[in-house]
């Protein structure tokens, strides 16, 4: 999940909010795991790059699909 560049992931949180950006509480509901990055940083390309690999498959990648909510 992409946040915006400026989001303080020091703050308080409303429950809402924390539910989708909680790894473990999302991992626990919807069975996946998700990475929170800010945008135009490194950390946002270094994920990127690691969920387009293919395990197993050096050198293979797959394609990523963008949803903007």
């Amino acid at each position: 999940m992409v946040v915006f560049a400026t989001h303080d992931f020091g703050a308080d949180l409303p429950p809402q909010q924390y539910k989708v950006l909680a790894q473990q509480r999302v991992r626990r509901r919807y069975g996946c795991d998700i990475v929170v990055v800010r945008n135009g940083t490194d950390d946002l390309t270094q994920a990127v790059e690691f969920f387009m690999q293919v395990r197993q498959q050096p050198g293979r990648k797959k394609g990523l699909l963008r949803l903007k909510v």
